[in-house]
């Protein structure tokens, strides 16, 4: 019994339809199916999330090329600066 005690202390519970897009992107990719409704489609759900997430993939790039620079410059200027310099 101890040892189904410990595989279900790592369980996070997550409302897919309002997670937003990075979030819904891991779950689908790392997590496996626990529970699901008879009238839900996991491949479409998965095509969906893995979408939406490559479609807004070049604008996490953007975020995180631009936070490197800011904390390797130890700069603090305007966002819409930054922005424009990482394009």
């Amino acid at each position: 019994m101890a040892q189904r005690e410990n595989r279900c202390s790592n369980v996070d519970l997550v409302i897919l339809a309002s997670a937003d897009v990075v979030l819904q992107y891991k779950v689908v990719r790392l997590s496996r199916i626990v529970y699901r409704r008879p009238y839900l489609d996991a491949a479409s759900v998965f095509s969906l999330f893995v979408r939406r997430y490559l479609d807004f993939q070049p604008h996490l790039k953007v975020q995180l090329k631009t936070y490197k620079q800011t904390v390797i410059n130890g700069q603090t200027q305007d966002c819409s600066q930054t922005l424009e310099q990482a394009g």
